[in-house]
């Protein structure tokens, strides 16, 4: 989950730190099974090439309090 008062921006530092998060939970759980990275945020996502390539879903506090 983050917190920011504008929309997140994923940059390219962050995003190699989310596939190596993935990646040590791959190894410590021993899944085989898929594993989704889901954004959870206050002011939403920003779309760029980064976000777009670890990133598969974004939701926002709408969504959470519909």
């Amino acid at each position: 989950m983050k917190f920011s008062e504008a929309e997140f921006v994923v940059d390219k530092r962050y995003a190699l730190e989310l596939v190596q998060k993935r990646d040590v939970f791959r190894r410590a759980s021993r899944t085989r099974k898929s594993l989704f990275t889901t954004m959870i945020t206050t002011m939403g996502l920003r779309e760029n090439d980064h976000s777009r390539s670890v990133v598969d879903k974004s939701l926002d506090l709408d969504a959470l309090f519909r």
